[in-house]
C-alpha cells in the first residue's frame, strides 16, 4: 500500500485547479490498475469523498476545462 500526506503552502491565497503528480517515482501506473483516490472535490469542498475504479487513461490539462 502506497499513502501520501501532501501539505501546500499558500501564502498568497492562489487558487490552483489541479496538482501534477505525474513525477512520482513508486511505480509505473498501467492501464487497468486498481486505483483509490480521496479528497475533496471541488474547490474549497467541505466533504471528504472516496472514489475507486480501475485506471483507464492520461488527459491533459485542458481536458479539465
Amino acid at each position: 500500500m502506497d499513502a501520501v500526506v501532501l501539505y501546500l503552502d499558500n501564502p498568497t491565497n492562489k487558487i490552483y485547479p489541479h496538482v501534477n503528480i505525474w513525477g512520482s517515482t513508486s511505480g509505473t501506473l498501467q492501464f487497468g490498475d486498481k486505483i483509490e483516490v480521496v479528497g475533496y472535490p471541488g474547490i474549497g469542498g467541505s466533504t471528504i469523498t472516496y472514489t475507486s475504479g480501475d485506471f483507464s487513461g492520461f488527459g491533459s490539462q485542458s481536458d479539465s476545462t
